[in-house]
């Protein structure tokens, strides 16, 4: 498996794997082919997304048979919460600098 540069806050900023750790995150102790079926995603993409996956934390696997099922790492709620909580002070922020513009903005056309 080759080594990620992704920093673990920006593993899920690929829409694709994010829709496989949600389709894993519902449903846990999946196997490969039903995320490949379910999200109607290219083989060679559902192992590529899992690798970074397993590989960062997000998610582990058990070997079953002639298979593996997948499912949804608890190490990573910490770094999904701390995820929610930089978006809302980035959202926070804006808005913030959106009023402050808008109110300058009101100034100047008065004056």
């Amino acid at each position: 498996m080759k080594s990620t540069r992704l920093k673990p806050i920006e593993v899920l900023d690929n829409y694709t794997r994010a829709q496989i750790y949600n389709y894993i995150f519902r449903n846990s102790g999946v196997g490969y082919n039903e995320v490949k079926k379910a999200l109607g995603v290219a083989n060679a993409t559902v192992r590529h997304h899992l690798d970074i996956l397993i590989q960062t934390g997000y998610m582990g696997s058990i070997s079953r048979g002639n298979g593996t099922l997948y499912y949804v790492s608890c190490r990573k709620n910490d770094l999904l919460t701390r995820r929610k909580a930089h978006i809302k002070r980035t959202l926070e922020n804006t808005i913030i600098n959106c009023e402050g513009a808008i109110k300058n903005s009101k100034r100047e056309i008065k004056a």
